[in-house]
């Protein structure tokens, strides 16, 4: 339930404002789908991408806050 509470409160948010576009249920860009749930090691690779960590940097436009990628990588 804490995790719930936290994705509902704290990352669906981000993901509706700056993911869904791309990632929703019209658009699935690199088959993935943000608007539904993913497996932990899609998540590792969001969490990775949206810290500009890797090769892949998301969103393209510019790198979410802090308080964002914290709230995502938690």
């Amino acid at each position: 339930p804490e995790q719930a509470a936290h994705f509902e409160s704290k990352v669906r948010p981000v993901f509706i404002a700056k993911c869904i576009a791309c990632h929703g249920d019209k658009q699935q860009i690199a088959d993935l789908r943000l608007d539904k749930p993913i497996s932990p090691a899609m998540a590792k690779k969001v969490s990775e991408a949206v810290s500009y960590a890797g090769e892949l940097k998301m969103p393209p436009g510019g790198k979410l806050s802090a308080v964002e990628i914290a709230a995502i990588s938690a």
